[in-house]
């Protein structure tokens, strides 16, 4: 099974060094286009993923984005 976390982190770290690829994906306004776009990035750097996976992940940091700061 692959690691998660290590291709969502190889994958960032693709990111942060191709300002034009940031441009091209941030402008994708649809969540399932990014999500489908990034997968096919991944499976072309050798960080295969699925698109459901990855719309899990951004679920996932949306949610803790939004309780970070809640009282529990």
């Amino acid at each position: 099974m692959p690691d998660t976390a290590a291709i969502l982190d190889a994958l960032r770290h693709a990111l942060q060094q191709d300002p034009a690829l940031q441009d091209r994906l941030f402008a994708l306004e649809d969540p399932d286009a990014f999500a489908a776009a990034l997968a096919r990035l991944g499976g072309e750097t050798g960080q295969p993923i699925a698109a459901d996976t990855l719309l899990e992940a951004m679920r996932q940091g949306r949610r803790e984005w939004i309780e970070r700061d809640m009282p529990w």
